[in-house]
């Protein structure tokens, strides 16, 4: 491995435990969710930067498939950052780079673009769950019946991961049918980090299983 795969391994990380912070609002307050969204700005711009080849040939070569539900996914990425970074600083009370504009439009637009990006970036982190395997399974060996146990515990979190959205009402959040999040502020914080990340392994799932099943047909 080397080591600017290491280093793409370690920001990829840190952004996907940022991430999940992010989504912890009722766990770390307003001021620590302010810092967080500007930590997970910076590692959006590393992120990109490392892996800025992926921009040269963007408007070059045949499109098929695979490719273009990659790009169509992280361009969506790429637009509700820059939702959650404008509204993030009109909404900001902390942070000192504010900007004055409508808060009560700020706040819709924070409110879609922190569950959609949720959800876009889990996906997207399933998309290349195949690379990243691949370069685990390197260094690390697995028994086949430890393998088994892992996949059934990964179903297992998927289905809690499914009771979770549908309970948290997510899709009301993403679509703005509902513009209010309730936060329940005495749920115990352990219970808060288990839904969101089966949630997320949720759709980090749905994303390795659609890279499959395109990469599949293709061949």
């Amino acid at each position: 491995m080397t080591n600017k795969q290491k280093i793409k391994i370690a920001v990829d990380l840190v952004m996907t435990i940022t991430l999940l912070l992010l989504m912890l609002f009722q766990i770390t307050g307003q001021q620590v969710h302010e810092y967080l969204g500007i930590m997970m700005l910076c590692l959006f711009l590393e992120h990109n930067f490392l892996n800025r080849k992926w921009y040269r040939p963007l408007f070059k070569g045949k499109y098929k498939f695979y490719r273009l539900v990659q790009t169509i996914l992280n361009i969506c990425i790429l637009i509700t950052m820059l939702g959650l970074g404008y509204s993030g600083m009109v909404m900001a009370q902390y942070v000192p780079f504010s900007i004055s504009e409508s808060i009560s439009l700020a706040r819709r637009l924070h409110l879609a673009c922190s569950y959609w990006s949720f959800v876009l970036m889990s996906v997207h982190i399933g998309m290349h769950l195949r690379q990243m395997m691949n370069i685990f399974k390197k260094y690390i060996h697995l028994k086949t019946n430890v393998l088994k146990i892992i996949k059934l515990m990964i179903v297992i979190i998927c289905l809690y991961g499914i009771y979770c959205f549908i309970q948290n009402n997510m899709m009301s959040y993403m679509f703005l049918i509902n513009e209010f999040v309730f936060f329940d502020f005495e749920k115990n914080t352990f219970i808060v980090l288990l839904e969101y990340l089966s949630m997320m392994e949720l759709w980090v799932n749905i994303g390795y299983f659609i890279t499959r099943m395109i990469l599949k047909v293709r061949d």
